[in-house]
């Protein structure tokens, strides 16, 4: 036990200066596996762009029920504003991550990611309540 709550701080006070987003999208069902196999191999100056700019963890998950809507968590230095790897960034203007982000885009439905806002956040010690509990239904 002594040992899990230790790994948990730790964790915790790695991230702690780290700014946290989660994105949604949802992918052309015609494209879907196309975007699953790009993924199972992504270009190695994608992801050394991605840790060079400041992304420390990024992880896309895939919804079980319905196959093509997807959502990327984020952890990235608490500076980085996502614009700073959008179009003309220097992130995209890296040998091939231009051409790797212009093809995933044509993959989504909408074009790109929406920026999800958190709802409530619970960690081993508190959590985001504002308001005192509300019982009724």
């Amino acid at each position: 036990q002594q040992s899990g709550n230790k790994q948990s701080r730790k964790y915790w006070n790695r991230t702690k200066k780290r700014k946290q987003v989660m994105l949604q999208t949802k992918v052309k069902s015609e494209k879907l596996e196309d975007y699953l196999k790009y993924h199972r191999g992504v270009w190695p100056e994608v992801e050394s762009g991605l840790r060079k700019y400041g992304i420390k963890l990024l992880t896309i998950y895939q919804s079980k029920e319905v196959k093509n809507s997807l959502c990327m968590f984020i952890e990235m230095d608490e500076n980085l504003d996502l614009s700073q790897l959008g179009v003309g960034s220097e992130y995209r203007k890296r040998p091939r991550v231009g051409e790797w982000e212009t093809l995933m885009d044509s993959f989504f439905e909408g074009g790109s990611w929406n920026e999800m806002q958190p709802v409530y956040t619970l960690t081993e010690d508190t959590s985001s309540n504002t308001e005192s509990p509300c019982y009724t239904t």
